[in-house]
């Protein structure tokens, strides 16, 4: 067997009870050598929300609770969560693309009779993920007779005619991902406070 170090390292748990669901938290703040840059602390929490974990280790002198009450949202999600925050919104995406048939409509690139059409199309469809809004816009498609009435036939997709055909052109709606904001607003203030008391005990006992 090779060689190998263990350390025992000392972690504090949470069990925070409210509203009939249980969310569980480990921490443990460490500091380095006097001579080491290293100062954080890891945090993992587990239960309706999660699960979060990261691990920080240059937080510069702070306290660890000190900088974990200083994080902005989108800061602390993007390190804590194991899933992009934002997340395809569907409402938003067909909103995005109505609006961008009124502009293409406004500036003459498509016609009145089409963008009745485009709009009433986009109207009736569930978006529920970037692919199925690239695969709906090739799909929708306008057929007439030319503007100028010479009584040729028309075919004119979505895509082509309120984005040039260009699927990147497509803006695809997003929104934060499940309860991340109710997360945010009602318990993680109260992990907050919960951490900062069983730091604040520790330090008692340690003086005692």
């Amino acid at each position: 067997m090779s060689d190998y170090t263990c350390a025992v390292r000392k972690v504090t748990q949470l069990a925070i009870n409210r509203n009939g669901g249980a969310t569980h938290v480990t921490f443990r703040p460490f500091k380095g050598s006097d001579e080491s840059r290293v100062n954080g602390g890891t945090l993992t929490i587990d239960g309706d929300f999660g699960p979060f974990s990261h691990t920080w280790t240059h937080i510069g002198g702070e306290d660890f609770v000190d900088f974990l009450e200083s994080l902005s949202f989108d800061y602390a999600m993007n390190k804590l969560s194991p899933q992009p925050i934002m997340q395809f919104d569907g409402d938003k995406t067909r909103d995005l693309i109505k609006q961008a048939i009124i502009e293409r409509r406004k500036e003459g690139e498509i016609t009145a009779p089409q963008a009745r059409h485009f709009w009433d199309e986009i109207d009736q469809l569930d978006l529920h993920s970037e692919h199925d809004a690239y695969r709906d816009l090739c799909d929708i498609e306008w057929s007439g007779i030319e503007p100028d009435g010479d009584r040729l036939y028309q075919h004119l997709t979505l895509l082509d005619g309120v984005f040039g055909d260009d699927p990147t052109a497509i803006p695809f709606g997003t929104s934060i991902r499940g309860n991340l904001e109710y997360f945010w607003r009602e318990v993680w203030p109260i992990i907050l406070v919960e951490m900062r008391k069983a730091v604040d005990a520790e330090k008692l006992e340690v003086a005692a």
